[in-house]
């Protein structure tokens, strides 16, 4: 049990704080929100159940959430498809082996347009794209980093991301024959 001052400073209000591990000892200041409950005294057995009930259903979820990111991570990381994520100007922030190994994009910041054939291909897809909110497999002409020819399937979509905003998942599928 913990004792916080009151925003008037008057006086200090005890509380209990649940956190995922008994040695954690969370500051409410700094990390209230890694608190998975709090109970201010005093308080009845209603309210500590119903409180537990909450922390431990929060706990569950968490590790739920935790299982599916790592799903989805995978699935990004170990795809066939080449797959990047772009800020919406193009620039790359994240790229799968599949991706890496079909356009070989030698430096560590690059933009998506650079692997376009066409800049006016480049710009209509960021027009379409802008229009419709995402594409649906269409087909151009593009290039690896070496300048070979490349026939791809492009796919293109959009989320929101806490990290860099507002992202565009690409999924490319290799024609040349």
């Amino acid at each position: 049990m913990k004792t916080r001052t009151t925003e008037g400073g008057i006086h200090s209000v005890p509380y209990i704080c649940l956190a995922t591990l008994a040695d954690e000892s969370p500051n409410l200041e700094d990390e209230g929100d890694k608190a998975l409950g709090i109970l201010v005294k005093p308080f009845s057995a209603k309210d500590l159940l119903g409180t537990l009930e909450i922390a431990l259903y929060r706990v569950r979820m968490e590790k739920r959430l935790s299982a599916e990111e790592k799903r989805y991570r995978e699935l990004f990381d170990f795809s066939l498809s080449p797959r990047c994520l772009t800020v919406s100007g193009g620039t790359v922030v994240e790229a799968n082996g599949a991706f890496r190994r079909l356009f070989s994009p030698g430096d560590a910041s690059f933009s998506i347009g650079d692997f376009f054939a066409s800049v006016s291909d480049w710009n209509s897809l960021k027009d379409g794209f802008t229009a419709e909110g995402a594409i649906q497999g269409r087909e151009l002409d593009m290039k690896n980093s070496r300048g070979g020819g490349l026939r791809i399937l492009v796919s293109v979509s959009g989320f929101d991301d806490s990290r860099y905003g507002s992202l565009l998942s690409w999924e490319f599928f290799d024609l040349t024959e």
